[in-house]
Parts: C-alpha cells; sequence; structure tokens
C-alpha cells in the first residue's frame, strides 16, 4: 500500500497540471515538484559567452543557508531540484550544506559546474551524498579553444578534476553522481563539435548535450548560423561518431519550437538567490539584473509562495503561452 501512495499523488499532480495547461483560466497548476535555486552570482571565470564578462550592472551575491531551507521548505511536493546559478556553486562555502539538506529529504539533486574548484575531499563529499547528476561545463576539446572560451580556467586541471571524481567513484563503486557533458556551441568552437565526442568516450559521460549560445547584444559575434551547409556537415559527423562509438548526444535550442510547446509556467521556478522568481533560468543570464527583479513574478522572501504561483501576473503569462503570444519578457531576454 505504501508503494500506491506516491503513484496516485504524482498521478493527481499531473493530472491536475495537465487540466490547467489546456484550461489555464480556468485552473492554475499545482506547486511545482522541480525548481531551480541561484545559490551565488559570484563565479570565478570571464567566460566569453557569459554576462559576468561584459555587463557591469551585475549584482553579485550569495544565497544563505536559511534562506534556501526556507526556499525549499516552501515547495511541500518537491521532488527535484537543479542548483544551477548565475556562477559557480562552490563560491557559496554553505553549497555542500545545502546538498546535504536536500537529500536528507530525499530529493533529487543536480547542477551545472565548472569542475575548477572541485577537491578530492569534495568529491568524496559528492559521492557519500549520492547527488545525482553533475552537469560539466566543458566549452572546447582542445586546450587552446577550452581556454579562450573559459578564462581563467586550465584545460589539464579541469580533466583531471573530473577524473579524480571518476576514479573515486570506481573505488567506492559508486554510480553516482553521474557526469553529463555540456558544450555550448559558438562559432569559437563549432569545429571542435565532433572532437567533443570522442572526449565524452574517454571520461564515460552519461551523455554529452550540445546547446546552442545563447547571444545579447555584447555577443552576437558568438552565433552560428543553423542554415550553414557547414554547420550541418560538422553535426552530421559529430552524430555520425556518436553511433559508432555508443556516446548519447542531444541538441538544444538549436531550432526555435512553438510557444504553446513551453511548460515552464505550469511545471518549475528558477529563484534567484535575493529570492525573486521567474518562470525560468532562460530570463536571467543576460541584462540588467534590478530590471530583470522588476519584471519577476514576486519575491518569496515577502510573499508566500503559493499567491506568487497563483497571481494574476502569472495567470497572464500562462495565458499568453497558450494563446500562442511570446510573453514580452520572453521576446526580450529569449529571443536568439
Amino acid at each position: 500500500m505504501k508503494r500506491l501512495i506516491p503513484k496516485w499523488s504524482s498521478l493527481i499532480h499531473w493530472s491536475k497540471r495537465y487540466v490547467s495547461k489546456k484550461l489555464p483560466f480556468l485552473l492554475s497548476p499545482p506547486l511545482p515538484r522541480r525548481i531551480q535555486i541561484e545559490c551565488t552570482t559570484r563565479c570565478n571565470l570571464k567566460c566569453t559567452m557569459c554576462g559576468h564578462s561584459f555587463n557591469p550592472s551585475s549584482i553579485f551575491g550569495d544565497l544563505s543557508f536559511e534562506n534556501f531551507r526556507y526556499i525549499v521548505d516552501s515547495f511541500p511536493q518537491l521532488r527535484s531540484v537543479d542548483m544551477t546559478p548565475l556562477g559557480e556553486v562552490f563560491m557559496n562555502r554553505d553549497f555542500l550544506r545545502m546538498l546535504k539538506y536536500l537529500k536528507s529529504k530525499s530529493i533529487y539533486v543536480d547542477f551545472t559546474d565548472n569542475f575548477t574548484l572541485l577537491t578530492p575531499k569534495i568529491a568524496e563529499q559528492l559521492i557519500l551524498m549520492q547527488i545525482d547528476e553533475i552537469f560539466t561545463s566543458f566549452d572546447g576539446a582542445t586546450k587552446e579553444t577550452f581556454e579562450s572560451i573559459r578564462v581563467g580556467a586550465n584545460f589539464e586541471k579541469v580533466i583531471g578534476n573530473i577524473r579524480s571524481l571518476i576514479r573515486l567513484k570506481n573505488e567506492k563503486n559508486s554510480k553516482l553522481p553521474q557526469l553529463v557533458g555540456c558544450f555550448v556551441v559558438s562559432n569559437q568552437n563549432i569545429d571542435e563539435v565532433p572532437l567533443m565526442v570522442d572526449l565524452a568516450k574517454s571520461l564515460n559521460w552519461l551523455r554529452l548535450e550540445f546547446i546552442n549560445v545563447r547571444t545579447s547584444k555584447e555577443t552576437k559575434k558568438l552565433s552560428i548560423d543553423m542554415n550553414d551547409p557547414k554547420t550541418k556537415i560538422i553535426f552530421k559527423q559529430a552524430l555520425e561518431k556518436a553511433r559508432k562509438m555508443n556516446v548519447r548526444v542531444s541538441f538544444h535550442h538549436f531550432t526555435r519550437q512553438p510557444v504553446e510547446k513551453c511548460e515552464a509556467p505550469w511545471k518549475s521556478c528558477y529563484i534567484t538567490y535575493d529570492g525573486f522568481v521567474h518562470p525560468c533560468c532562460y530570463l536571467i543570464p543576460f541584462g540588467n539584473r534590478e530590471k530583470q527583479n522588476e519584471q519577476s513574478l514576486g519575491n518569496i522572501f515577502k510573499d508566500d509562495i503559493t499567491k506568487i504561483w497563483n497571481s494574476e501576473k502569472m495567470k497572464r503569462f500562462r495565458m499568453d503561452i497558450h494563446k500562442g503570444k511570446v510573453p514580452a519578457v520572453c521576446s526580450e531576454y529569449c529571443a536568439q
């Protein structure tokens, strides 16, 4: 009987969300079971495609453990948390404490890391806590390209830290954490897309994700042309190599999907270190943070999350998507 309770609970949750997606003017979805939490906006790198490298108006800060715990406890049905911030997770000294709190509640945990600050001691704790997935930011298959994009990182050190974690996993006979490679494709590294398949195989990543670079007015030069025959050939070569080497690969955000397919405001949300709630992480990385805060759905440290989730502002946001209309904030920050 105990096994049936979570199944029925999930079915009811999914049903309510499904109906609210079809009829947003009648019903709001239940609070999300998966959220993204920004634990810091500080970073030790200056990547060429990141707002940290060119936006002087960026606001830097860390999420306190007390506020983190308040956020997590505000979602009674929480099942999964993505701790990927606009920054490097280990810049927040409470990060491991946060992970431990999540795992004490049997919550699925994943985060993105640049693997520059990982030590054997930290790696051992991640294994002992059984963190589920770590997304490895790796935007170059060669030392020259990698270090020219991820300014401040050392190619050999990052590779060494990844291999160290894998070695510790093997010593402890642990499958977790699973490692996923994340390669942001731009015109700086597109020629190395096929080479990344070889690297993914050598590092035994669970899968390799190619992600289209998000550009702003400062980084337009980094965008790639999906209609360029050369681009299509490169992607085809990568896919063929991946099949032969049995490497799982996926491509994200290279084509624009109809806005009606967006499910973010029905199933998840992104919460900044200072409590501002946004429909998703794609509304955050570029632009003036103060302006983004004004356009947020509310602040979880000032209003109850249920009130924010069911607010008129959120309802209008969902209605726009339901009608096939791109919300203004999305067109401003998410247009490629």
